[in-house]
């Protein structure tokens, strides 16, 4: 298995012989939505559209694992998932990184010339993954551009697989990134419907990073996620 040093957002994506992007679902899923504000600290205060029903939250200064701050967003029984086996709480998890950070330097993708994303994958990572595990999408929110990647696993129990979106949105000099798990396997084989992939990319395209203003969101405990 490859070894990544990001450890907030993990695997990577590739098809072969040509790399390809991932392919959304060409009906957007649709959900009552509210605005949430997370506020990891300056220059990571953030707008996002999320569920009526989400919970979240944020907690500041990480200064011991070099990260400024964390949140949160967590939705009990997304409608998407038509069945179990799903986690209670699906949910997307953020930390904010300066954007020299090697977590953000060192993802799953990389920045074109022209302002799109493409994978950054070693030479063995595209020999290691196979087409239709892995997938990268491209992230334009309302002032900020990023990647999402999902990965499905390869090994252990096929009953037990899961696949897993890794993303990361970068504003000026500061970037969010996470992970969060997607599905299992044979339930997204199953229907394409439990697979929450479409889900969090509608969150994560909503996101809006917010001008520093004193006491303008203030932070909050954040919800505890099931672990991956």
């Amino acid at each position: 298995m490859p070894n990544k040093s990001l450890a907030v957002i993990g695997l990577m994506f590739v098809m072969l012989p040509v790399l390809a992007k991932g392919v959304d679902h060409p009906t957007q899923p649709t959900m009552p939505t509210k605005t949430m504000l997370l506020d990891m600290g300056e220059g990571c205060r953030i707008r996002v559209e999320a569920p009526i029903e989400a919970q979240g939250g944020a907690l500041r200064a990480q200064p011991d694992k070099n990260v400024q701050g964390r949140a949160n967003i967590g939705i009990t029984s997304p409608p998407r998932a038509k069945k179990a086996p799903y986690e209670d709480v699906f949910g997307l998890r953020f930390s904010c990184f300066d954007i020299s950070n090697e977590v953000v330097q060192s993802g799953w993708a990389t920045k074109n010339t022209d302002g799109s994303w493409r994978l950054n994958l070693s030479p063995h990572d595209k020999t290691y993954y196979k087409p239709g595990n892995i997938a990268i999408h491209e992230v334009a929110t309302p002032n900020a551009s990023g990647w999402a990647v999902h990965v499905d696993d390869m090994i252990g129990d096929e009953r037990a697989r899961r696949r897993r979106l890794f993303y990361c949105v970068t504003h000026e000099e500061k970037a969010v990134c996470g992970n969060s798990f997607m599905g299992y396997l044979p339930e997204i084989h199953r229907h394409s419907k439990n697979d929450l992939t479409p889900y969090a990319l509608r969150i994560l395209r909503s996101i809006e990073f917010l001008d520093d203003t004193a006491g303008s969101v203030p932070p909050v405990a954040a919800p505890s996620l099931p672990g991956r």
